[in-house]
């Protein structure tokens, strides 16, 4: 078996085991995902859509996914070093086909959230919602094509200016 058959079989088996809830014992090449074991499961009580559920096998521990570049990485032009997209259709079963994406990523100097658009697709507005309630929203206007932000609620803010 190849060097990279080994790695993915040897992946795949601590995945597994970890989706099993036991102490996987991995190669030393692997041993960077031993530093607290997790589990992928699926909620099953919800019955319009598959949802995964990462989780720390040991109680009390905390959780967080870290998505960051390989070592020595350059930043992509458009979408900086490390990203991640939510998108409304999966774009490697229908390739070239308009898709646009929840976005948030890190660049040199920024963190940017917002909405990617692809292969034709429309610009998309964003929102900031808190439980049910939309607090804020960005679109475009298109009269003239300039960003607009719509604040619903009141506005509070400390040493601004006023741009005209």
């Amino acid at each position: 078996m190849s060097k990279l058959g080994i790695a993915l079989t040897s992946l795949n088996g601590l995945f597994f085991a970890g989706s099993l809830g036991l102490s996987p014992i991995a190669p030393p090449v692997f041993a960077q995902f031993l530093a607290t074991s997790f589990n992928l499961n699926q909620r099953n009580d919800v019955s319009f859509a598959s949802v995964a559920v990462v989780r720390p096998n040991d109680p009390g521990k905390n959780m967080a996914l870290d998505i960051v570049p390989g070592e020595g990485a350059i930043p992509d032009t458009d979408s900086g070093y490390a990203w991640q997209d939510i998108c409304n259709i999966d774009p490697i079963t229908h390739p070239g086909s308009p898709i646009f994406c929840a976005r948030t990523g890190i660049k040199d100097g920024w963190a940017e959230f917002g909405s990617k658009n692809y292969n034709g697709a429309g610009v998309r507005n964003v929102r900031i919602i808190m439980g049910n309630t939309v607090g804020a929203e960005l679109s475009i206007d298109q009269s003239n094509n300039d960003p607009v932000l719509t604040i619903r609620g009141r506005v509070k803010a400390r040493g601004y200016d006023v741009i005209p």
